[in-house]
């Protein structure tokens, strides 16, 4: 048994992006289905994991770790081979700077909870889709013409995004007409191992095809 579990729940994109980093980087993990539906998450035995009551979680033998961007830090750094950060200063510097703009700028627009579990459309969060909208026109100017977001490595950088821009995308119809750099960059990802056999798209898929949720495809 892998000394590595990963406490999460497929539907999940936060528990996503946890996942890709041990898939990217090879290592065996345990993956433990935590059902927030069923209120698995509030249960003593997980709130002894993660006293927030949220996934994604890591165990790694003694060491416990949560909150999504600290986990895939932490993995990178105590399994640095392969390394998804470059040694090349000028993109590293990129790489912990995209990292940091994803956790001060980017995560905070996330409308999706409140389109799929609030019943918002457009017309109710206009200001927030306005925010939203205006974040993606910056990553996609960040991005150019890839591949990835620091040039021709896949880095950490993809990893953390990729569970944001996948909902942005299939969860609220982000227009490919205006946005075509993030979604080549989207089906370059979903062409990689560690991307294909993530859990998060069957899950997902329900939501994709949900056109009344895909309020960024809809006119303001």
């Amino acid at each position: 048994m892998s000394e590595i579990k990963l406490y999460a729940l497929p539907f999940s994109n936060n528990a996503m992006r946890a996942q890709l980093c041990l898939d990217e980087k090879g290592l065996a993990y345990e993956y433990v289905q935590v059902d927030l539906f069923k209120g698995a998450h509030k249960q003593p035995e997980f709130l002894a994991i993660n006293p927030r009551g949220q996934v994604p979680a890591l165990v790694d033998g003694e060491i416990t770790v949560y909150e999504s961007v600290a986990v895939v830090q932490y993995l990178e750094l105590r399994h640095p081979n392969p390394p998804l950060i470059p040694s090349d200063p000028k993109r590293m510097a990129t790489c912990v700077r995209l990292i940091g703009e994803f956790n001060q700028k980017l995560d905070p627009t996330n409308i999706f909870g409140s389109v799929k579990f609030g019943g918002k459309r457009r017309a109710d969060i206009e200001d927030r889709v306005g925010k939203l909208l205006a974040e993606c026109r910056l990553w996609e100017g960040y991005l150019g013409k890839g591949p990835y977001f620091v040039g021709e490595m896949y880095s950490l950088a993809d990893i953390v995004v990729l569970p944001f821009f996948a909902v942005a995308i299939d969860g609220l119809g982000l227009p490919v007409c205006d946005f075509p750099n993030l979604h080549a960059w989207y089906e370059r990802c979903k062409s990689r191992p560690s991307v294909v056999k993530q859990p998060w798209f069957a899950a997902f898929a329900a939501d994709k095809a949900n056109l009344d949720q895909h309020v960024l495809a809809q006119p303001g």
